[in-house]
């Protein structure tokens, strides 16, 4: 019924309620992976709104707390940009800083397949052409970094991109 209501609704405020006590029913019922994606539709449906900061607050937790279940499911995190940034890129980012180089890498790597397009992706690029420079694998740091677009970067992140791509040819 509630799936209905937020499909048929109008106003962003039923929406979000509707999608939070959905949201409820599937965290009461161990149903995690449905409980984000009820989560998603308030963000999508009302982003800027207060009941969209409290529907990625929400996300967050469930990420720190079902990370390790939740990072297998490829449908999920292809279809919620921001589930993929609580349970990929912000713990790959940790990883990194880190220099947890072997955690970071799959979840960077998974971030780029799923949203090649992001801007995230750009940022995501950079980091994981350093790790592969890192590593001595020079063919990894290129492909990475021309699986994006390096142009919509700002300056200083487009700098250093084509330094990471110009230290990986030399490497070669």
């Amino acid at each position: 019924y509630l799936n209905k209501v937020i499909e048929k609704a109008k106003d962003e405020e039923v929406i979000g309620q509707a999608s939070l006590i959905l949201y409820d029913i599937y965290m009461n019922s161990n149903r995690v992976d449905d409980a984000i994606e009820a989560l998603t539709k308030v963000i999508e449906n009302a982003p800027n709104s207060e009941i969209s900061k409290q529907a990625e607050a929400r996300i967050a937790q469930i990420a720190e707390q079902y990370r390790s279940r939740l990072i297998t499911n490829d449908k999920l995190l292809k279809n919620s940009r921001t589930a993929a940034i609580f349970i990929l890129y912000n713990p790959a980012v940790r990883a990194y800083q880190n220099k947890d180089y072997f955690t970071a890498k799959p979840l960077f790597e998974k971030f780029i397949e799923f949203y090649p397009n992001d801007t995230l992706s750009q940022r995501v690029a950079i980091l994981l052409s350093a790790i592969y420079i890192d590593e001595k694998n020079y063919q990894g740091a290129i492909n990475v970094l021309k699986k994006v677009n390096l142009n919509n970067l700002d300056k200083d992140n487009q700098e250093l991109a084509y330094y990471f791509l110009a230290t990986a040819y030399f490497g070669i």
